[in-house]
């Protein structure tokens, strides 16, 4: 709200999707700057880490392993897996974690929308991999079991085009995004 206040004329416009779509929407100039995981190696994109976060094996309460609150990577590996399809960023950087640790991972469906992947996880056809953010949202609606990879660890960078002046109003937003940080920081959900 102080945000809008602050900036009556800047229309924001938020976007949830994979990172490959948000740095595509950047470099055409239809987004101004991006929360992103795993980013592309692109001299047009600056790129700043804010965060990193643990990544969850999540599960529908009616399709739980009873593994308690964490898993190995070795465990992962044994489970049929709901990803967002290749070449999507996330998917290539979670494949590069596990082959990193000696494991790949199996994927029974690949969907590229977080609702359909819930959806699919829902009707017990296998379970989600999250980054702590996504997963805790899940936690909260009651039906999910969420438990941390150790070991599986993402960072989250903010990501702007390196050509485009930064405004008074996208300062305004890194204070903001900053405060949130700070507070999911202090909550356990970000490092």
């Amino acid at each position: 709200k102080s945000y809008t206040s602050a900036y009556p004329k800047v229309r924001l416009h938020l976007v949830t999707d994979m990172t490959m779509h948000i740095q595509d929407a950047m470099r055409k100039g239809t987004l101004d700057c991006g929360i992103v995981a795993f980013p592309d190696r692109d001299p047009s994109l600056t790129v700043q880490k804010i965060a990193s976060e643990s990544i969850h094996l999540v599960s529908h309460r009616n399709n739980d392993l009873n593994w308690g609150p964490g898993c190995t990577v070795k465990q992962l590996a044994s489970v049929p897996l709901l990803l967002p399809g290749l070449p999507h960023r996330e998917r290539l950087g979670y494949e590069r974690l596990a082959a990193a640790k000696g494991y790949t991972l199996e994927c029974r469906m690949e969907a590229d929308s977080l609702t359909i992947l819930r959806d699919l996880a829902r009707l017990g056809l296998g379970h989600l991999l999250l980054p702590a953010t996504a997963a805790s949202k899940l936690s909260e609606e009651g039906e999910w079991t969420s438990r941390v990879v150790s070991g599986f660890q993402l960072e989250r960078f903010v990501v702007w085009h390196a050509e485009r002046p930064i405004t008074e109003a996208m300062n305004g937003f890194m204070k903001i995004l900053t405060t949130e940080i700070a507070s999911l920081t202090k909550q356990g959900i970000l490092q």
